[in-house]
């Protein structure tokens, strides 16, 4: 049986010491396009929060894709959108 809305534990709540509820799963992200803006408002705000991994990337230049991939650690790049 899965978690009911009842039955979760938000953040903030954990923070309060709640331990009752369900286990909460890192929100996973995936980028489309490797603009130089993505460092700035992806890459370090998810890197500085806990909890949010960046699972992929997809380029039309992939190369820029592999480039960040392997300078931000994600795992998977994507040959299309």
């Amino acid at each position: 049986m899965g978690c009911t809305g009842l039955d979760r534990v938000v953040p903030s709540q954990l923070a309060a010491g709640w331990t009752k509820g369900c286990v909460l799963n890192d929100v996973r992200i995936g980028v489309l396009g490797a603009a130089r803006i993505s460092k700035n408002a992806l890459f370090i705000p998810a890197t500085d929060t806990d909890g949010v991994v960046v699972a992929g990337i997809a380029a039309r230049n992939r190369s820029r894709a592999v480039e960040q991939a392997e300078e931000w650690h994600i795992d998977q790049v994507h040959e299309s959108y």
